[in-house]
């Protein structure tokens, strides 16, 4: 079995923070073309999803699925030719340079619940 593609994924918040980072610099912004995320947060599509199983768990109060999750390959998935990188990260080195971004949103869902155990909207 292939290595399973690692992508970075990151939330609105942290998009939204960049934004306002190029708005309040214009100096620093204007010109340039921007990756935004956390590189921290990067994860298979597995991992996201047995991190969102959990989550539904705590929130539905149901219990975890024994089988939660299944692999399918892309080619399964997509049909043939199908090609994809097997990383995704962005370089973020200049976000980091020209606006001293620094994410902080983690993919630890756990964080997105409040002490109710109901989702943050």
């Amino acid at each position: 079995m292939a290595a399973s593609p690692r992508e970075l994924l990151f939330f609105i918040k942290d998009a939204i923070e960049a934004v306002l980072l190029m708005i309040e610099n214009p100096a620093r912004a204007n010109g340039h073309i921007f990756n935004v995320g956390n590189p921290d947060n990067e994860v298979t599509v597995r991992e996201l999803a047995e991190m969102m199983t959990e989550v539904y768990a705590k929130v539905s109060g149901e219990p975890p699925q024994e089988e939660p999750v299944i692999d399918v390959s892309a080619k399964e998935f997509y049909g043939e030719g199908y090609d994809d990188s097997d990383k995704r990260i962005p370089d973020m080195t200049l976000i980091n340079k020209q606006l001293v971004a620094r994410w902080k949103s983690s993919m630890l869902f756990n964080s997105m619940l409040p002490l109710e155990g109901k989702p943050c909207m």
